[in-house]
């Protein structure tokens, strides 16, 4: 089952006629893919797909924010400059400051965050620290000198 049909995108997102709906049928399942890698969430209970209802919203502002990158080229939503006579006006991308680590904004991955999973990786410490003289714990452990100067403390 898809996060969210055709229909309920075009009801979420106030779009009338068939126009896009080649559109929207393309970015379910792109939109889909992008929510569980963000959330590290499958959303499997006993082998079966169930999304919840709210996924239903933030998966229409994503396909939303898809739609208005495609619109405009990849390009940012928005004006970013304009000029009439002896006058003109610039500001950055209305998406440049927002966009967050996923592509998406801020604000949708602020409305993802409630189903994401955390995920924790156990480093080995003796191999990845390294003190502010370029020693690693274990090589100090171990009672090796210190860039090579035997007679240098640590």
């Amino acid at each position: 089952m898809a996060i969210i049909d055709v229909d309920t995108t075009k009801t979420l997102l106030q779009i009338s006629g068939t126009a896009k709906d080649d559109l929207i049928e393309t970015l379910i399942p792109i939109v889909e893919d992008d929510f569980i890698t963000y959330c590290r969430n499958t959303f499997e209970v006993d082998g079966v797909v169930t999304w919840p209802a709210g996924t239903k919203i933030v998966a229409a502002r994503m396909i939303g924010e898809q739609m208005a990158e495609t619109a405009g080229g990849g390009s940012s939503i928005g004006m970013e400059s304009e000029s009439q006579g002896g006058y003109s006006y610039s500001r950055g991308s209305v998406r440049s400051g927002s966009k967050g680590l996923s592509g998406y904004s801020s604000r949708t991955e602020a409305m993802m965050a409630q189903w994401k999973l955390v995920g924790v990786v156990f480093a080995n410490k003796m191999q990845k620290y390294r003190d502010r003289r370029g020693m690693t714990v274990g090589a100090l452990a171990e009672g090796k000198s210190w860039h090579g100067y035997e007679d240098r403390p640590l």
